[in-house]
């Protein structure tokens, strides 16, 4: 098995266990950990949400993890931001939507910016939700106003 395919079977893996403990009709989102300014210019070194690194692999900040079993499906989508050039020269390039489909096993990917957009027609039928209450103000309210709508 190449190291690309092991590396997909790995989290697959791990998304298969927490699928199993989720049950029918159930959803699990996981935010990615986000940058910190550590004075004017300077960001204190990046570390990835725990959960969010163990069940996708994912290095990046920006990023929403969805693990949906509705319909006797599970399915594992990402939101991520698009590779873009002009950034790529200043801080790297970004795995972006092809890469969560191709790099990291997401069924489907989409921009972080249509995540709260998406979201309500994604979740319809959910009995129940999974997500790290408390830890971000942000992503709460976020979350608070797609169940809302």
């Amino acid at each position: 098995m190449s190291p690309q395919r092991l590396h997909l079977q790995h989290y697959s893996d791990r998304r298969f266990k927490v699928f199993e403990k989720m049950g029918l009709n159930s959803a699990c989102i996981i935010p990615s950990a986000t940058r910190l300014k550590r004075n004017g210019d300077a960001e204190y070194p990046f570390r990835q949400n725990s959960d969010f690194f163990y069940l996708s692999g994912w290095p990046e900040d920006q990023a929403l993890l969805l693990l949906l079993h509705k319909e006797g499906r599970q399915k594992f989508v990402m939101f991520c931001h698009e590779s873009d050039e002009h950034e790529a020269r200043w801080v790297g390039r970004r795995i972006g939507l092809n890469g969560a489909r191709h790099d990291f096993g997401a069924l489907e990917s989409h921009l972080i910016e249509q995540a709260e957009m998406l979201l309500p027609e994604m979740l319809s039928g959910i009995d129940k939700i999974y997500y790290p209450i408390g830890q971000d103000p942000q992503f709460d309210a976020m979350i608070h106003r797609v169940l809302s709508s």
